[in-house]
């Protein structure tokens, strides 16, 4: 570096350095900016959900229950654990009204020649009996 530069560089005001330039943008008082648009994703709609029955005891499920042909699924309360359990059986069809017999631990539809048993076992199962 030559000495006038260097006589320039430690003249100068520490002031001017440190600051840059101001540059002159003119204003529009009439013209206003317009914000870019802001997208906004929907809300997922509200699908509502039923709460599931209330599970019904033994007695409940036989004095209420229509004995008709074809595949059944209820919740009851095992009469045991005292848990709601999923029960699952199948009546027959074409054979008329069956008799029904509640026990402790057992439902039971007698058609005459065919039988359907709900048997409640001691470790929290159901097993049904086609016979």
């Amino acid at each position: 570096m030559n000495s006038l530069l260097l006589g320039l560089a430690l003249t100068a005001s520490p002031s001017a350095a440190a600051h840059p330039p101001v540059v002159y943008r003119p204003t529009y008082p009439d013209r206003v900016l317009a914000a870019p648009p802001v997208v906004v994703a929907p809300a997922p709609p509200i699908i509502p959900v039923e709460p599931p029955p209330r599970p019904m005891t033994v007695a409940e499920f036989a004095r209420c229950f229509q004995p008709t042909p074809g595949h059944h699924s209820v919740w009851l309360i095992h009469p045991v654990t005292c848990r709601p359990v999923q029960v699952c059986f199948t009546l027959p069809a074409g054979c008329g009204c069956p008799k029904v017999r509640v026990h402790r631990r057992e439902v039971e539809f007698d058609y005459g020649r065919r039988e359907v048993e709900i048997h409640f076992r001691h470790n929290g199962t159901v097993t049904v009996d086609y016979e």
